[in-house]
């Protein structure tokens, strides 16, 4: 009996002891789960009820994990403490090798020097995280790179920001991880909207609102497209993308945004010169930032609102304004709003005739300004060292790398064997790469002659003499008037159409207006009424791009058969885009597709049949639909053609 309770013993100590245990592998999960969201502060919860008995347990690899987990809850209060917390967890995690905590703690730490202004302490941590996931077989890259390119962001070093955020996103495109890459092309927008690159920031923040369709996520990118339209000059597009960012803002409640982007209204007002409305958008920007008072926007808006004031020839206001965003730009440390705000004092205690204080105003302003532009010229040349720097400790990684695989003989083979993958796939893509440019030239080739057809098409000689067998008939008649009008939009047309036909694409405006010139001349020649729509609200017909001479062949079929016996003839020609696509629908009240296009030669339409080949041409089958407009009864009303094209821009 003795023998069976020892074996007994033996046996349920174990089991009895690894029940006691927490399952760890459960509560990492479940605080890997909220750290994912952002739930800091219910993980640090989680992690608090476990930490006393992982201490007796001197498990130091959970409890560095449990360490990490409570420094981020701090992480919006006492960011003092979670610099200990994360002190601690480093110190363990390296001990025991946990290198990818390690990592990640770096990263954690960098974002608390981050939030407390202690950017040269942030890039160092974050270049430490860099630095040591490289040699760990690239763990924690791409947030650590990330994070580099936020600080060098912060420190107004753009370049090197920029060559991090292409690290992130180059690691973004192999991991296939949708948010990683929306994140990285977020940073590569936000750096070229800092930079002034205004066309490259509106591209990506376009391929934002394709990549995210949360709406905190589509508020803050139509904010940022917004900034970049007014970079450009663009002010209505930017008024209208922060009206619709505004929509979201109150929408999600949030008082924040809603007063930075009323600001951000104000200020795009201004530049219009509509002072008026800049007011009221202020006013708007002051109401909604009452709540919460971020210091960072009222400063903005006291800011337009003084320039405003200025304008309006209220002095007295623009000078209360101007003193009161000064505070906070003192305060804040925003050197560049501090400048305005003393050229705003500057120029309006002048206008009040208190010249002492503008005086003064004016030399403060020339000190600050002259201050600012050393500090930018010291950060050049710092940004210049660091770049060097980071060179020569990649490349002694580099050097350590290889020196590790001269040492280790299995590591050279596997080595040898990736080596061979490599050149391997080289050949392959290369190969692959001939293969693929030889059809892109046959593609080509057959591009261009199908352009020269459809030139020939279209301008052909039976045109060219009715245009000009027209021409004469206006000074026969001694029509001076008709005949010089109508020279002149041949000749333009002749000229669009030349131009057209070297470009592989053209602006949608310049071929909606080629169209109109086309149609005046038709109808002038045959001597009937055409009225020719044209609707593209949605679109900006500037910045869309379009293959030339697409539509014309359609309109001429319309023109020369579906009007044939017609005294008057419209032509409905709408654009939209929808799925990266541009939609193009034209409709006619004519005859119909079996008289305009079934007499045609082996009963096709020569337009249709090119039409056909060039949609085919760029990749895009069967997308060409013909068919008459019927009334409820079977009679043709009119004649229908829809195709779409790729959604391409200017930019």
């Amino acid at each position: 009996m003795n023998k069976w309770l020892i074996w007994i013993a033996v046996f349920a100590t174990p089991l009895l002891a690894s029940a006691q245990q927490p399952n760890w592998s459960k509560t990492d999960q479940q605080l890997e789960d909220s750290i994912a969201i952002g739930a800091f502060e219910g993980a640090q919860k989680v992690a608090f009820t476990h930490l006393e008995e992982v201490k007796a347990q001197k498990n130091d690899t959970i409890l560095a994990k449990l360490y990490f987990t409570i420094a981020l809850g701090h992480l919006y209060k006492e960011i003092n403490q979670a610099l200990i917390y994360s002190d601690s967890a480093i110190q363990l995690s390296s001990k025991a090798g946990y290198n990818k905590l390690t990592i990640r703690t770096l990263g954690a730490k960098s974002t608390f020097f981050r939030k407390l202004g202690k950017y040269d302490s942030a890039k160092s941590m974050s270049y430490k995280a860099y630095m040591l996931g490289l040699q760990h077989n690239s763990l924690g890259l791409f947030q650590n790179a990330r994070n580099l390119s936020i600080v060098y962001r912060e420190l107004n070093q753009y370049d090197s920001a920029l060559y991090y955020l292409l690290v992130a996103d180059s690691l973004a495109q192999i991991s296939a991880d949708p948010y990683q890459k929306y994140l990285s092309t977020q940073g590569i927008a936000n750096i070229y909207l800092d930079m002034g690159k205004f066309r490259q920031a509106i591209s990506k923040n376009k391929e934002l609102l394709r990549l995210n369709q949360r709406k905190p996520n589509q508020m803050n990118t139509l904010l940022n497209l917004g900034n970049g339209y007014e970079g450009l000059g663009k002010l209505d597009s930017a008024v209208a993308a922060f009206e619709q960012s505004l929509v979201y803002a109150k929408e999600l409640t949030d008082t924040i945004e809603t007063a930075n982007i009323y600001g951000r209204l104000g200020e795009v007002y201004y530049k219009k010169q509509d002072y008026k409305t800049a007011e009221k958008q202020i006013e708007q920007a002051l109401f909604y930032a009452a709540a919460d008072k971020p210091k960072d926007i009222i400063a903005s808006a006291l800011l337009t609102l003084a320039k405003v004031k200025y304008e309006l020839k209220d002095y007295k206001k623009a000078i209360s304004s101007a003193q009161e965003a000064l505070k906070l730009a003192e305060e804040l440390s925003i050197v560049s709003q501090k400048i305005e705000a003393l050229g705003v004092l500057h120029k309006s205690y002048n206008k009040t005739g208190d010249h002492r204080q503008a005086y003064n105003y004016l030399t403060e302003y020339e000190k600050v300004k002259s201050e600012f532009n050393d500090k930018e010229r010291q950060a050049t040349v710092e940004e210049l060292q660091t770049k060097y720097e980071t060179a020569k400790k990649e490349q002694a990684i580099s050097a350590l790398t290889k020196e590790n695989e001269i040492k280790d003989l299995q590591l050279s083979r596997q080595s040898l064997i990736l080596l061979s993958s490599i050149l391997l796939a080289i050949l392959v893509i290369s190969f692959v790469f001939v293969l693929f440019r030889q059809f892109r030239l046959k593609s080509k080739q057959k591009q261009l002659l199908l352009e020269q057809s459809l030139l020939r098409t279209q301008m052909n000689p039976h045109f060219i003499f009715n245009a000009l067998t027209s021409i004469q008939n206006f000074v026969l008649d001694k029509d001076e008037k008709n005949a010089s009008r109508y020279l002149t939009k041949f000749g333009q047309l002749m000229r669009d159409i030349l131009e057209s036909s070297r470009e592989e694409l053209v602006p949608l405006s310049r071929e909606v207006q080629m169209l109109k010139n086309y149609v005046e001349l038709e109808e002038a020649r045959f001597k009937k009424h055409l009225d020719f729509q044209v609707s593209a609200n949605e679109l900006d017909q500037d910045e869309v791009l379009v293959p030339p001479m697409m539509i014309q062949p359609f309109i001429e079929n319309s023109i020369k058969h579906g009007f044939d016996g017609k005294e008057e003839g419209v032509i409905h020609l709408e654009f939209t885009s929808k799925d990266n696509f541009l939609h193009v629908v034209l409709k006619d009240n004519g005859s119909g597709i079996k008289e305009a296009v079934d007499s045609e030669q082996s009963k096709k339409s020569l337009a249709i049949t090119i039409a056909r080949e060039r949609l085919a041409n760029q990749g895009i089958k069967s997308s060409l639909d013909v068919s008459n407009i019927k009334n409820p009864e079977g009679s043709v009303l009119g004649f229908q053609v829809s195709f779409k094209l790729p959604l391409k821009y200017a930019y």
